[in-house]
């Protein structure tokens, strides 16, 4: 019969059923030891084990625990008691109660090594762990206790089944890659493996930083300013950068943004033509244009480049850019023609328009001059604004051939309200022995329906040694619309020549304007003036109508230039007739004639009739 335990007994033999609960438990354990170590078959076969301590469990419920607590504290195994021993086949033997316990053996001082980190692979081993995460703090360092690799699990499954998961998740999971050897006692002459230094990568922070780097990128398609010649602004918002040589600016942003300018012209690009200005697109200021290449050559005929166009300013409102200037041309023996300006940009809707650019000169000594024309202005807005004015004519000038002014640009006109612009003035012409004719002035802009037109531009002046001499023709002004103010023609250009002829130009016609508002006056004419020979005054230009209104006019008639020869004979110009009224208006007042005055006599100009 067995015996039977007192109880309260401290050390008693325990019964088969005991014994068979602490061998299982002790396989458990074995288990859970053996696969927190590698077993690596190496190229000479099983490495021979090491010393194997069960580590203490305790270390798993410290403050801060380490990656692996099963590795933190290692205990040595007591021997059990031969008498404990499973599938012996006999029972137990009774034990005296008051038997003294059995002597401990011996705790060894061969403990294990405090555990590195493994590096590239996520298979532990019993020198080195893997470190999940950044050890930075006490819940990082308590996650990762419970990593599968850290806990002894089969861990290349367990990355298999969440293969599709973030990067993140894998690196917890320790998959990917091959174990690879270990250094042991076996083989001294292997080298450890080296610790990884430097912070550990983020995943969540690098996604956060790519797809900030991405939506600065987006956002650089709709907010930039063009950097390089030519570029444009954003799609929405910025400015355009300026063109390179020849090259037309970049356009602006659609909402808001400046134009770029356009770039210089330069001989063999685009025939030497400046680039036009870039545009603006809701809100903002066109860019300018750019000059046209000027050329020079010793034989033959020579053509400067034009100038660029200004770009066109806001649709809501915005300053529009001045058309480039032409270039300037010379020649020795043939014919130089001076670049064209470039035409003002306009304005949609409230604004400014444009300047146009100036004519290029031309210069030639036996060959003929013709200066460039002027651009023209560009409008202004359909609601209120002010328009540009004409560009002057270049101006030219020869030794023995012919001179020719460039004709000056007309000026922009407008909308609803507001001012239109002037014409630009004739280019001045000047020769030793042939022809010099002044260039004739730009026409004034006119309104829809109120404001105040442009005035016609002055023609240009025109003087030769030896030879004949006309003065350009005054450009006429605009229309004052249905209730604007009609403007003033321009005046003739004056004329001098050393022995010959010289004829004043005649003055420009007088803008009609609208109801209550008198007509433009018409331009005088230019003077003609010789030393000897012959000098004829311009006839004045005729004035402007007006509408039906009590108290108002038509415009006076352009008073006549005056002729004078200091010998030979000198013929005053004609005055303008006056403009027409309308119902309830007065006539204009046609213009007084000119004087003539010479050594060989003289007659004045007849008085214009009225309208």
């Amino acid at each position: 019969m067995t015996a039977k335990y007192p109880k309260g007994a401290k050390h008693g033999r325990p019964g088969k059923k005991t014994l068979v609960t602490a061998a299982v438990t002790g396989g458990v354990l074995a288990a859970a030891g053996a696969g927190a170590f590698d077993v690596f078959n190496g190229p000479a076969g099983p490495a021979a084990p090491a010393p194997v301590h069960t580590p203490s469990l305790a270390a798993a419920i410290l403050p801060n625990p380490t990656p692996n607590p099963l590795l933190a504290a290692a205990q040595p195994i007591v021997t059990p008691d031969p008498g404990l021993a499973v599938g012996g086949g006999a029972a137990p033997a009774g034990v005296d109660p008051a038997a003294a316990p059995p002597a401990a053996e011996p705790v060894t001082t061969d403990s294990d090594p405090a555990p590195t980190l493994c590096g590239g692979t996520p298979v532990i081993g019993q020198n080195c762990i893997t470190q999940a995460f950044s050890p930075t703090t006490t819940f990082d360092s308590q996650i990762a206790a419970f990593s599968p690799q850290n806990l002894g699990l089969q861990t290349a499954a367990a990355a298999n089944a969440f293969s599709g998961f973030p990067s993140g998740v894998s690196a917890f999971l320790g998959g990917g890659g091959s174990p690879t050897a270990k250094p042991s006692a076996a083989d001294p002459g292997s080298t450890p493996t080296p610790t990884p230094t430097g912070p550990a990568r983020n995943p969540f922070a690098e996604a956060i930083g790519q797809m900030t780097f991405n939506s600065v990128k987006v956002a650089g398609i709709f907010v930039n300013n063009g950097d390089e010649p030519g570029e444009n602004g954003g799609l929405f918002f910025g400015n355009g950068a300026d063109g390179a040589d020849g090259q037309d600016g970049g356009r602006a942003g659609l909402f808001f943004g400046r134009g770029g300018n356009g770039g210089t012209g330069v001989e063999g690009v685009n025939n030497g033509d400046g680039g036009d200005g870039g545009s603006a697109g809701f809100w903002g200021n066109g860019g300018s244009g750019g000059a046209g290449a000027s050329t020079t050559t010793a034989e033959g005929n020579t053509v400067a480049g034009n100038g660029g166009d200004g770009g066109n300013s806001g649709l809501a409102f915005g300053n529009a850019g001045d058309g480039g200037a032409g270039g300037t041309a010379s020649s020795t023996t043939g014919d130089a023609q001076g670049g064209q300006g470039g035409t003002g940009g306009s304005n949609a809707w409230t604004g400014s328009g444009g300047i146009g650019g100036a004519g290029g000169g031309a210069t030639s000594d036996a060959g003929n001059a013709i200066g460039g024309t002027g651009g023209d202005g560009g409008n202004t807005g359909n609601l209120f604004g002010w328009a540009g004015g004409g560009g002057a004519g270049g101006t030219a000038a020869s030794n023995t051939g012919n001179a020719t002014g460039g004709t000056g640009g007309d000026g922009g006109g407008l909308g609803i309200e507001g001012d239109s612009g002037d014409g630009g003035v004739g280019g001045a012409a000047t020769t030793g022995t042939g022809t010099a004719t002044g260039g004739t002035g730009g026409s004034g802009g006119s309104n829809i329906f109120n404001g105040t037109a442009g005035n016609g531009g002055t023609g240009g002046t025109a003087a030769a040694t030896t030879g004949t001499a006309t003065g350009g023709t005054g450009g006429d002004a605009g229309t004052g619309g249905i209730d604007g103010q009609g403007a003033n023609g321009g005046s003739g250009g004056d004329a001098t020549v050393g022995t010959g002829s010289a004829t004043g130009g005649s003055g420009g016609s007088g803008g009609g304007s609208g109801l209550m508002q008198d007509g433009g006056n018409g331009g005088d004419g230019g003077h003609g003036t010789a030393d000897t020979g012959s000098g004829t005054g311009g006839s004045g230009g005729t004035g402007g109508g007006t509408s039906w209104a009590n108290g108002y006019h038509g415009g006076t008639g352009g008073t006549g230039g005056n002729g004078t020869a200091t010998t030979g004979t000198g013929t005053g110009g004609s005055g303008g007739t006056g403009g027409h009224d309308g119902v309830g208006a007065a006539d204009g007042q046609g213009g007084a004639g000119g004087t003539g005055t010479g050594s060989a006599g003289g007659t004045n100009g007849g008085t214009g009739s009225n309208g």
